[in-house]
């Protein structure tokens, strides 16, 4: 009987540098960023062409689920796995998988994908997966890595090792992973020809997984066994507040560094990750001078411009370069390409002194 395999779809987090659009009443999931459907939906439809609806499995905290349900209606409803609390990607991983190897077995594939990602070549996208549980069947951790364009410091990179094999897609050893580095490091990962974009995406055997968390990440292995446990005889307030004792960190920091061995699938497809609206600028359509508009938009003698306007007002920008303006219709934010983090501040400054629009 052919492996099963499963798409499990990390739609936890708040999108805080896409305030004002994305609030905690309608977080960015399940906004229309990029197409003409949410970003849930979009990762959805990626996948959709490799397993069926059974084998899709969504997984945050239940106040994201709640939003995301309707979106989804092919899904069965239990699979849409609730997270006791948001802990970030390797409590995520663990409990998710944990969850669809329950329901379909322990040696099953997943591939752990992020909602907010988006491909613009959508079957390369599907060729690496497929190429990725290939070698995840062989007992592989994989990752999957981007070719670079810019020298990033908000992504983590991959250091590539030898071909194991041609492909395409090309799969490689995986011989080191470096998060956010510097913007010198980042300009020498990129000029050296030997380092890929972390996609923050994966694929494991459940088992194998089981196995590597047990190796490397001890006391994280025995509160998961413990949950286990709790979650087997019922006791879903021991499940959360066991969960609540996971490192709250990502799976690359948990668990990829300390790997002897994982492997590199190349996706070579068009990715972005939509954290911010500089990555919407960069996905979106633009005019002859660089600027980009949603709604109802005008430019004059204006460069390199993001301007989104979901108000009921026209947006008119005239001989500005590099900015971000953003209308949510009761908030109007304004920033200079490259201060995303600022826009993390800003919320906290609103949640002081207008909690209502965060």
């Amino acid at each position: 009987m052919a492996a099963e395999r499963a798409a499990m779809i990390m739609a936890g987090g708040r999108g805080t540098r896409l305030w004002p659009l994305s609030r905690r009443d309608r977080p960015k999931q399940v906004l229309r960023l990029v197409t003409d459907r949410t970003l849930v939906e979009d990762m959805y439809a990626r996948v959709a062409p490799l397993v069926p609806p059974s084998r899709v499995f969504v997984i945050a905290e239940e106040e994201i689920l709640s939003r995301a349900r309707p979106l989804l209606p092919h899904l069965p409803p239990e699979n849409f796995i609730a997270e006791p609390a948001g802990r970030d990607t390797w409590p995520c991983c663990l409990w998710g998988t944990h969850v669809i190897a329950g329901r379909l077995g322990e040696e099953v594939t997943v591939w752990a994908l992020a909602a907010d990602q988006t491909a613009r070549d959508e079957e390369a996208f599907r060729e690496a997966l497929a190429a990725g549980a290939a070698r995840a069947e062989n007992g592989a951790v994989v990752t999957f890595g981007l070719p670079p364009t810019r020298a990033e410091t908000g992504y983590g990179y991959l250091r590539a090792g030898e071909i194991v094999e041609a492909g395409p897609p090309r799969v490689r050893r995986g011989l080191s992973f470096t998060e956010k580095p510097d913007a010198a490091t980042a300009r020498a990962f990129v000029d050296s020809g030997k380092y890929l974009w972390n996609s923050g995406m994966f694929a494991w055997r459940a088992d194998r997984l089981w196995e590597e968390c047990e190796a490397h990440c001890a006391d994280d292995h025995d509160t998961y066994c413990a949950m286990r446990e709790a979650w087997a005889a019922g006791e879903s307030e021991k499940v959360a507040a066991l969960y609540g004792r996971l490192a709250r960190t990502s799976v690359d920091y948990a668990l990829v560094e300390k790997l002897a061995a994982f492997e590199i699938v190349e996706m070579d497809c068009g990715w972005d990750d939509i954290g911010s609206f500089e990555s919407l600028g960069r996905v979106l359509a633009a005019d002859a001078a660089g600027n980009v508009g949603r709604g109802d938009v005008h430019f004059v003698e204006a460069r390199e411009n993001v301007v989104l306007a979901d108000g009921e007002r026209p947006v008119v920008l005239i001989e500005t370069e590099g900015l971000v303006v953003v209308d949510a219709g009761d908030v109007v934010l304004i920033y200079p390409q490259g201060c995303s983090q600022g826009v993390r501040r800003a919320v906290e400054l609103m949640r002081e002194e207008k909690a209502d629009l965060v």
